[in-house]
């Protein structure tokens, strides 16, 4: 049994219109956005009786032309829906907006029948813990966090609630090059030889943030994957230095959040790329 809603609110203005703060804005550089809300609704039936209610809403502000001729906002939301929504770039907008909120409408789903067979998926029930849970539902927010020397970075927040309370919070970053019309990754900003020293240069950081001197000292505080640390592509950039985060689970235990690991642009000059974007930050 299925019970949908869908409610959508857009609006189109100019980036600089947004309300994100005015030091984070190039005036010089607009981005025409628009802002939409979504949201849809599952019910599925137990087996064993009652329901389960499965929610995925959506508040996304995305790059939108209006104009035939805005090549930039044009390839921004390319980059958009391909990298913030992993949906195929040849989709419209708001098609690929659909195709989230029913990914993640019925990313849980199974086969009630099949859940008493020697070859269900007990993985993929447990992570809705269907015994317990009347009420899963995931929240997609993606906003304009920084928009400055020809660089849009956009924050996407993703939040699980079961029962109303939350569960998992994950925050993912991407940043599109307007002058070049691409999406930045370290390999953008940095010299290729330059990687292993960025990496070391994080896990000292690393170290320092929590008071310690070793890998195995950060694995008693529950950083169990420090050892592979790397320069991972989830990251932003200010100008006092680029901030990479890192999801729950990937470096730490989920008890321990989210680590970020900021270094200055001052250590990192020496090591940018002929053509890396932070040479933009003076």
């Amino acid at each position: 049994m299925k019970i949908s809603h869908l409610a959508i609110v857009a609006m189109t203005l100019a980036l600089t219109a947004c309300s994100t703060s005015p030091s984070t804005i190039d005036a010089s550089m607009p981005i025409h956005m628009a802002e939409t809300r979504l949201a849809d609704t599952t019910v599925v039936r137990k087996t064993g009786g009652g329901a389960l209610t499965i929610i995925a809403d959506l508040s996304v502000s995305y790059p939108q032309p209006v104009a035939a001729d805005d090549s930039v906002t044009r390839t921004a939301q390319r980059l958009f829906i391909r990298y913030l929504l992993e949906q195929p770039d040849s989709l419209t907008i708001d098609r690929a907006l659909h195709a989230v909120a029913a990914n993640t409408l019925h990313q849980n789903d199974f086969d009630a029948e099949a859940a008493v067979r020697e070859d269900a998926d007990a993985t993929l029930l447990e992570a809705i813990d269907t015994d317990t849970v009347t009420d899963y539902r995931t929240s997609t927010t993606i906003a304009v966090l920084r928009h400055e020397v020809e660089l849009v970075t956009f924050q996407r927040v993703d939040v699980v609630k079961k029962n109303g309370n939350v569960s998992a919070v994950a925050h993912r970053y991407y940043t599109i090059d307007t002058r070049d019309g691409a999406l930045v990754t370290p390999r953008r900003l940095f010299n290729d030889e330059a990687l292993p020293v960025v990496t070391r240069m994080l896990r000292d950081r690393l170290m320092a943030q929590n008071n310690v001197s070793s890998n195995e000292q950060l694995n008693e505080l529950g950083y169990f994957n420090a050892e592979n640390l790397v320069v991972g592509p989830n990251f932003y950039i200010t100008a006092d230095g680029v901030t990479w985060s890192y999801l729950p689970g990937e470096l730490a235990v989920e008890a321990v959040g989210e680590p970020t690991i900021t270094i200055s642009l001052d250590d990192l000059r020496s090591l940018l790329a002929p053509s890396s974007p932070l040479h933009r930050y003076r």
